[in-house]
């Protein structure tokens, strides 16, 4: 009776441990893609902080084509930022979304 208990204990265990085995890879899958994207949009918000810092260090005149060079500069900094955030969002909402739905079609 007791080897019974055993083998059964043994058993439930198995199974916990492999259900907890499942969700901690896909975790780690999911931190591993979100690492990816924030180290790249670390990288572009680091480059656009450095064309900033230039800009604030340059003297500037209104007319002044370095003035409008360094603007355009900056301004195309400004949208590479805002896609890269666009893309972190897009992965968080994409990992958010697939959640959503296998959750909600396993209930019906």
């Amino acid at each position: 009776m007791l080897i019974v208990f055993f083998i059964i204990a043994i058993l439930i265990l198995l199974a916990y441990s492999i259900f907890i085995s499942f969700h901690a890879y896909r975790w780690a899958r999911i931190i591993f893609l979100l690492e990816d994207k924030y180290s790249e949009a670390l990288g572009i918000h680091e480059r656009t902080l450095d064309t900033f810092e230039k800009l604030i260090k340059m003297q500037m005149f209104f007319d002044s084509p370095g003035v409008k060079r360094a603007v355009e500069e900056v301004m195309d900094d400004i949208k590479v930022c805002k896609m890269a955030t666009q893309g972190i969002v897009s992965t968080l909402i994409e990992h958010s979304k697939r959640k959503y739905i296998s959750e909600k079609d396993s209930d019906e």
